[in-house]
């Protein structure tokens, strides 16, 4: 029978070890080897490029072969030409596994007190190059691999210490992670979130941290949870921030980027388009070393001094998103106004094409009851918020806010995880107008 069954359906294994899959009564039309080739190539590109695993798909009427193995990385690109998630993530992966030709600069994350214990507070982390210098290179085309040190401890175990990948390049819009351990593609569609303008690769293989997201895997490998048995029966230290510390681990770091370096840069056009001084005070002329440094500077000949330039106020919020959840607070270094300031602020799940605010419907979610009340009951949509933010007024997508301490805070809750959330703010001071200050954040 077996004899027979190999002969049939044309199974050349034979002593080798492994599992021979017989699909009888395919659709012939669909089951095509193009379309074999393509979900091979997106779903094991990774360990096929690692020497891993090698994969051969016959067609045998035509007679045509085509295999991949570690050798086939132009093949794989290739076999899903037109998917541009994936392009994306095999030049990542290409990267990681020194195919990809171009430069990638490596970049050491550390604790800023230079300590090697566990530590899952992303604040306490520094790189070991200049943000400037990451930004530049992004900028530049150039994929940034981040190595980042992780400390396990079980109850079971002594503490043990690994390092997982985080490798990102520029791309306009945003985009999902992608998640590997040990070669396997782990989806975590319902808690990833988006990366702004950076397409990112976070992979963790052969060591205590993979064994430890490999415990908090379901049966299908679709995803990183800590109420999992195997997790759970570890005990490990501070287990409720070990998955998310890896999961938002490229959102974190790109947002230590832009801590330093995504506020605007006043001067930095100031040698060639100097601002008018009239209505300002009058400029102090620069002595002796501070004279020399701002010639060295600005390029100036000796005998003139640089134009004025005023000082560009920080503002009064920030606007921070982690997994499930946006938080708008105070920014005490902004928040200078002792009557407090007056938030304009608008919400609505992002539609493409179309201006999500204009085409909010109030079945999304009623902004206004759900900051009232908690909760936009129909929706499930929640609004949190402290003593010191007064509600003055609002609709089912915008709401009109006081808030009078620096200590203000509402955390945004959406019903739907798998949409972007977009919220606009606009800032003045209570006791006299200003221009709005706009920002964003999915």
């Amino acid at each position: 029978m077996t004899k027979k069954l190999n002969a049939d359906f044309r199974l050349s294994r034979k002593e080798e070890p492994g599992l021979g899959l017989v699909i009888p009564w395919i659709y012939e039309d669909y089951i095509t080897l193009p379309r074999l080739a393509s979900a091979i190539a997106r779903e094991y590109f990774i360990p096929i490029l690692a020497g891993n695993l090698v994969v051969e798909v016959v067609d045998h009427i035509s007679g045509i072969r085509q295999r991949f193995d570690s050798s086939s990385y132009e093949g794989l690109k290739q076999a899903n030409a037109e998917n541009e998630y994936f392009q994306d993530a095999i030049e990542l992966a290409g990267s990681l596994l020194r195919l990809e030709k171009s430069t990638c600069v490596i970049v050491d994350v550390v604790q800023e007190s230079g300590s090697k214990d566990l530590n899952y507070d992303w604040s306490s982390y520094k790189t070991s190059i200049p943000s400037q210098e990451i930004e530049s290179a992004l900028e530049h085309g150039e994929i940034v691999h981040f190595k980042v040190p992780m400390v396990i401890k079980s109850a079971k175990n002594d503490a043990e210490s690994g390092q997982f990948d985080i490798l990102i390049k520029r791309k306009p819009g945003r985009h999902f992670p992608l998640y590997v351990r040990d070669e396997l593609i782990i989806p975590n569609l319902a808690s990833r979130t988006k990366t702004p303008d950076c397409f990112a690769l976070i992979h963790a293989s052969n060591s205590v941290i993979a064994d430890a997201l490999r415990r908090a895997e379901c049966p299908a490998h679709t995803d990183w949870k800590s109420t999992r048995d195997k997790f759970q029966e570890q005990r490990y230290s501070t287990a409720n921030r070990l998955i998310p510390f890896v999961r938002e681990s490229a959102q974190k770091l790109l947002g230590k980027l832009m801590t330093d370096e995504g506020k605007p840069d006043h001067n930095l056009l100031a040698a060639i388009l100097p601002l008018p001084a009239t209505d300002a005070a009058p400029q102090q002329p620069f002595t002796g070393k501070e004279l020399v440094d701002r010639k060295k500077e600005l390029g100036k000949t000796p005998g003139v001094n640089p134009p004025y330039l005023p000082v560009s106020s920080p503002r009064c919020w920030k606007l921070r998103q982690s997994a499930g959840e946006i938080r708008l607070s105070g920014n005490p270094a902004g928040f200078i106004s002792t009557e407090g300031y007056i938030l304009q602020l608008r919400a609505a799940y992002d539609l493409r094409g179309r201006n999500p605010f204009k085409a909010h419907s109030k079945f999304d979610f009623d902004l206004h009851k759900a900051t009232m009340k908690g909760v936009d009951e129909k929706s499930g949509f929640k609004v949190l918020k402290n003593s010191s933010v007064t509600i003055l007024n609002g609709n089912d997508h915008s709401l009109l806010i006081h808030v009078t301490a620096p200590d203000f805070e509402i955390t945004f809750l959406p019903a739907d995880l798998k949409r972007d959330l977009i919220i606009k703010v606009g800032s003045k001071a209570f006791d006299e107008p200003s221009d709005e200050d706009e920002g964003e954040e999915e």
